[in-house]
């Protein structure tokens, strides 16, 4: 007989990384069991029923019914179950027999006498019998928590007829005496950062005979087995983790009919990472704003990360120099070996001399300038497009000093503007296109207004004679040899977010694709080849006759080769990745907090081919992210704790936020139905037993930032910058209390528990190993010099700690001789470091890379 009821328990242990405890099975709560009852009726035939009995008018001598049930998944849940039928007012009623919540079908219905023999029996539906009745079997059902459902079959006289007839192979059955017990199997998930149900195999030994084999499915399992036997011996077996086995008695056995065997395993790891290497990187987030091409250099401005300064002394191989990090940066432009930068509404423009580009030097900020949306440059003038006034002169003679000397006020402001010989255009988003004679910068006047379109303008560019508007839907070419009096030439009916100018062709990005058209005759243009973008086709810079950069706004740059105009081809992709900071893993989605483009949440079904499901960027930098049930915690810097229903893994929706009073929320973790972050000097806890109404309990000053923080049973453990590792009793979560600290040379940057010992990444030297084991003395015991030190995670006996451009794997299945057994370069090492899946994933300033065999 078998039975395979499977129940899905979440529960609330949640645990930090790396805080795992092969003694924590004690602490493993037990999951609750939620049941009802089904009873099946019939009547007497006494009086007029559905399922009265066409063959006798009266039933006098059925005795009990003979069920099979299965469940939704198909599994047997009581294969030829015997229930007792006791009578009342003139009905039979079977005894309860009671199901976990769920939906099940009846597929076997027979009534038996005393003897057991089967006098009635519901036909199968496509059986020669099952017209006779209006619901032929399989029956569906379903039993709601602590409720009771009768079921009322109908049936047939069995007499003159044959088990064929009903569907039935025979009526023959054996009743074997079972018993039922509930299994719970456990593993520590370093990604869940918690104990979670998991999958395994069974094995049942009945006095030392196999009587049961089946696999646990990641829930509560409800097993039936043979009732027959004295001892019984259960064996739980799952690949990487250690085999379990337990003996118990028939009585310790039935013991967990209603109480779960709680079963924890213990991870085996045992791996060679010799071949191990950086194998792919999961880009998480660009947002390329501007570009330009200056002598040999290629500049890109990435809204996240900064500016890339690329050598492109070979055009076709553009090569990485340098990098100046800093968010928000909204557009550049490049005059005299002065690079100046626009942070839209951020900040004002700062400028930097790039007279050696592997060496920008910061030398000033032009105040009053932080609404200037795009800039343009003639002699010592920087003239600026206003989002907010219009027109702003400023005299840059000296880029130290560069002063607003003349403001243009005009209604809704500016967005874009282009000079051609002594004329300034300019356009906003929908109004007008206005053009400025500015011989005499200081004494600038307004030379012609131009009612356009109510269409989104995005670009201006100039060649020759001509002036291109780039729109939201179509791209306008105006002739404007005469200055008073331009004139619509042409309109392409295909919007283009900007239009760039090369000999007789004209590119278009238009956010699906890169579109190039021959426009030797302006009056018949056409298209000659279209460029697929990957996701938003945002400008292009021409290099030459036979060589172009398509800007893909997230993408990267594509280096393309267009000698042959109607089939460009790409020659290579340059990725312009964000900074993942933290990650976690649940049920095969990956969740990134990116420090630049803030939450994301990857499909790794396939963890070497992750398929992006929902990027939330442009909205904070994410630091970390907790996940409990169906939401996600992000920290998020200034922004707070930011909290999505992430049901719908394609369109996660935003439930809550939660302030950081100093503006500075970063590592987050949870305990029950507790969420503890740090934000700079100090630590938070709220209450989140409703995740869209979280309720502050209580807020822990500490000396220093807090950069990670870890849980161990009450207690929580803070990486802190200059107080070392800082540990605190949370037993009373509205009274958290500091019960002590120790100090390290450098500053500490992360933390993981395993056993009695933390591990610490100290920035400026390695790893640090602290003995915790009596929290009133704490003693460094062992301490490994590296390269600097950013994350550190444990898995099994390794701890993965990533150092400046490395990756360490170290043995410490002795923590006091722990050693290093093997180093992987990785360049640009950021955040987290963790291992899933035979896969080592570490945050970088690029994205998120993926070492393995």
């Amino acid at each position: 007989m078998t039975k395979n009821v499977f129940l899905l328990i979440w529960f609330g242990l949640l645990l930090v990384l790396g805080c795992s405890n092969p003694n924590i099975i004690n602490q493993v709560p037990q999951p609750e069991i939620q049941k009802g009852t089904v009873e099946f009726v019939f009547d007497d035939g006494k009086s007029d029923s559905i399922n009265k009995s066409i063959l006798r008018s009266v039933i006098t001598d059925a005795k009990a019914i003979i069920v099979t049930i299965k469940d939704s998944s198909n599994q047997t849940v009581y294969d030829k179950k015997k229930l007792n039928l006791f009578t009342m007012n003139g009905k039979f009623i079977s005894e309860p027999l009671s199901l976990i919540v769920g939906t099940y079908s009846l597929v076997e219905y027979l009534v038996v006498d005393t003897n057991d023999n089967v006098i009635f029996a519901t036909p199968l539906a496509g059986s020669s019998k099952a017209y006779l009745v209006k619901n032929p079997l399989p029956i569906t059902f379903t039993v709601a928590k602590d409720k009771s459902v009768k079921l009322i079959p109908e049936i047939l006289d069995t007499a003159n007829f044959t088990p064929t007839d009903f569907g039935y192979a025979s009526f023959s059955f054996k009743v074997v005496k079972t018993l039922d017990f509930l299994l719970g199997v456990f593993a520590y998930d370093d990604f869940e950062e918690n104990f979670i149900l998991t999958t395994a195999s069974i094995q049942i030994k009945g006095d030392d005979n196999v009587i049961y084999t089946s696999a646990l499915e990641a829930k509560t399992n409800v097993i039936t087995t043979n009732d027959d036997y004295a001892n019984y011996e259960i064996i739980i077996t799952k690949s990487g983790y250690k085999n379990y086995s337990k003996t118990v008695t028939n009585a310790e056995l039935k013991g967990f009919a209603d109480k779960p065997l709680v079963v924890v395993l213990e991870k085996d790891i045992e791996i060679n990472f010799n071949n191990y290497e950086v194998k792919d990187i999961i880009n998480t987030g660009s947002r390329i704003m501007a570009t330009k091409v200056y002598g040999k250099y290629f500049y890109v401005l990435d809204g996240f990360r900064g500016l890339k300064i690329y050598d492109i002394t070979d055009t076709s191989n553009p090569i990485f120099l340098k990098e100046l990090n800093f968010y928000s940066g909204s557009y550049f432009d490049i005059n005299n070996n002065y690079l100046y930068i626009l942070y839209n509404y951020q900040k004002d423009i700062e400028v930097f001399d790039i007279s050696n580009p592997v060496n920008p030097i910061f030398l000033s900020t032009i105040p009053n300038t932080k609404y200037i949306y795009k800039i343009a440059f003639k002699n010592n003038y920087i003239y600026g497009a206003d989002l907010q006034k219009g027109v702003i002169i400023i005299d840059a003679t000296n880029p130290l000093n560069a002063t607003i000397v003349k403001e243009i006020l005009i209604t809704q402001g500016r967005r874009n503007l282009i000079i051609k010989d002594n004329y300034l255009f300019t356009s906003n988003q929908y109004e007008s296109l206005r053009i400025f004679d500015i011989t005499d910068p200081l004494n600038s006047f307004e030379i012609k207004a131009m009612p356009f379109t109510s269409d989104f303008i995005y670009d201006l560019t100039i060649n020759n004679s001509y002036l291109y508007i780039s729109s939201l839907s179509s791209v306008y070419i105006l002739d404007i040899n005469d200055i008073q009096n331009p004139i619509i030439l042409k309109k392409l009916s295909t919007g283009s977010y900007s239009t760039k100018i090369y000999e007789n062709y004209m590119f278009l990005a238009n956010t699906s694709t890169f579109n190039m058209y021959d426009k030797t005759n302006i009056d018949n243009i056409s298209l000659v080849s279209s460029f697929g973008s990957a996701d938003f086709a945002h400008s292009t810079e021409i290099i030459n006759s036979n060589l172009v950069y398509f800007i893909d706004i997230e993408g990267g740059i594509l280096v393309t080769d267009i000698s042959d105009k109607s089939t460009p081809k790409l020659i290579k992709m340059i990725k312009t990745s964000g900074c993942t900071s933290n990650f976690s893993i649940k049920d095969n989605y990956l969740y990134v907090a990116d420090n630049g483009s803030g939450f994301q949440i990857f499909d790794i079904t396939n963890i070497d081919n992750p398929v992006i499901t929902a990027n939330l960027f442009n909205q904070f930098d994410g630091s970390d992210v907790y996940i409990k049930d169906s939401y996600a915690y992000v920290s998020a810097f200034n922004k707070g704790i930011k909290i999505f229903d992430i049901s719908n893994k394609l369109l996660p929706q935003t439930v809550a936020s939660i302030e950081a009073k100093n503006y500075s929320a970063r590592s987050i973790t949870g305990k029950d139905n507790f969420i503890y972050f740090l934000d700079s000097s100090n630590m938070c806890i709220y209450d989140i037993s409703t995740p869209s109404n979280p309720i502050i309990i209580s807020t822990l000053k500490l000396n220093s930032t807090g950069n990670q923080i870890c849980i161990k049973d009450n207690y929580i453990y803070i990486a802190n910058a200059g107080e070392g590792l800082v540990i605190v009793d949370i037993s009373d979560n509205s009274n958290p209390k500091i019960v002590n600290s120790i100090k390290i040379t450098g500053s500490c940057y992360s933390v993981a528990i395993k056993d009695n010992y933390a591990y610490l990444a100290d920035y400026q030297n390695g790893l640090k190993i602290v003995d915790i084991s009596n929290i009133a003395s704490l003693s460094i015991v062992k301490s490994i010099i590296y390269n600097g030190g950013k994350s550190v995670s444990i898995n099994g006996n390794y701890a993965f700690f990533a150092s400046n451009d490395e990756a360490k794997i170290i043995d410490i299945s002795n923590p006091l001789n722990a050693n290093t057994i093997k180093t992987i370069p990785v360049k640009e090492t950021y955040g987290a470091i963790k291992f899933y899946n035979d896969h080592l994933l570490v945050g970088t300033a690029g994205g998120l890379v993926m070492i393995h065999e």
